[in-house]
């Protein structure tokens, strides 16, 4: 009966790794020209789809400035330098702060600089920069101040702590032994017990 249970369990291994030798085989493959054939498609899919947002962006502007112009030929004079001043107003307020915005992400970069190399002179971790940041110079150094002060403290408690130690706990087991307890243990016993013992007899 085991024999019959084993040829089954045999078979059904044989059959799976037939399986699997077989799924292995159907993987396909591609030559370095099917690759290139492939990527070539899709870049040039890519590149058509690019090209027809840039043209409908650009007939969308095309079609503003024409409305644009139909309304300024519609104005008298004193409206269309009236809007012209308007639309370079807005244009002027959208570079105003885009450069905001820029000389902003600017001053940040260049207070983590300082917070950074600042840190580094005093011995402390620049890791700790991005969460010293200030707007200014003498708040970064104020931080900077109070953390090193408590970063110091908390690592010379570290270090004191570690170098203290446990103090070595005495042992109230009876280490010593005396002749009449030597007779009376086993073999095992003293064995067990033979440093202790050894130590005694000294």
């Amino acid at each position: 009966m085991e024999n019959i249970d084993n040829n089954v369990v045999n078979e059904e291994i044989v059959e799976t790794e037939k399986a699997e030798t077989n799924e292995v085989k159907e993987v396909k493959t591609f030559t370095q020209e099917e690759v290139n054939a492939i990527l070539e498609k899709r870049l040039s899919r890519e590149i058509k789809k690019i090209e027809a947002e840039k043209q409908k962006a650009m007939e969308l502007e095309l079609k503003a400035e024409l409305e644009e112009a139909e309304k300024l030929a519609k104005m008298s004079e004193a409206e269309r330098v009236k809007a012209k001043a308007e639309k370079e107003r807005i244009k002027f307020e959208k570079e105003r702060k885009k450069f905001e915005e820029e000389m902003r992400a600017f001053n940040q970069e260049r207070m983590l600089n300082t917070t950074m190399t600042t840190l580094s002179e005093k011995n402390l971790p620049v890791e700790f920069a991005s969460f010293l940041r200030a707007d200014n110079a003498e708040q970064i150094m104020e931080n900077i101040a109070i953390f090193g002060k408590h970063f110091n403290e908390s690592v010379e408690k570290a270090v004191t702590e570690r170098l203290r130690g446990k103090t070595p706990q005495t042992s109230t087991v009876n280490n010593s032994f005396n002749m009449n307890e030597l007779k009376n243990m086993s073999a095992a016993e003293i064995n067990a017990n033979w440093d202790k013992i050894k130590n005694n007899l000294k």
